[in-house]
């Protein structure tokens, strides 16, 4: 998936981004979407991405983004998950908050609880 993304980037196959790719995909995305295209941002996330600050985001480095960017969405979910359950609960990875090990809903599914201490069954909230 990462490396069809990278491949959408980099229009001339060259093995890298410029910086007229990244202009030229995201202003191709903010059309599709309906959304204005915002040059800054753009640029903004090129130079955050190209760490070697050369002009030219490699794979590497687009691998590197895009993992940090997966790390962040997680924690903020972890965070939204814990102000609906509780500091014992997680983001599943995939779409919903569950109780970490040892822990599970508790009879009202409001929040995570020690197992065996009132509630009904772990596993997550929504679906």
């Amino acid at each position: 998936f990462i490396r069809q993304a990278f491949g959408v980037y980099d229009v001339d196959s060259s093995g890298g981004i410029s910086i007229e790719e990244n202009h030229k995909i995201d202003q191709q995305q903010a059309q599709e979407a309906g959304q204005p295209f915002d040059e800054k941002q753009s640029t903004d996330s090129f130079k955050t991405t190209d760490e070697n600050s050369d002009g030219e985001v490699t794979l590497s480095e687009f691998i590197q983004a895009m993992l940090t960017q997966q790390h962040e969405a997680v924690a903020m979910y972890n965070a939204e998950c814990q102000k609906l359950l509780g500091p014992h609960s997680i983001f599943d990875g995939v779409q919903d908050c569950a109780c970490v090990e040892g822990y599970e809903l508790d009879s009202q599914q409001q929040t995570c609880v020690p197992k065996g201490g009132g509630g009904q069954g772990a596993g997550g909230l929504g679906g």
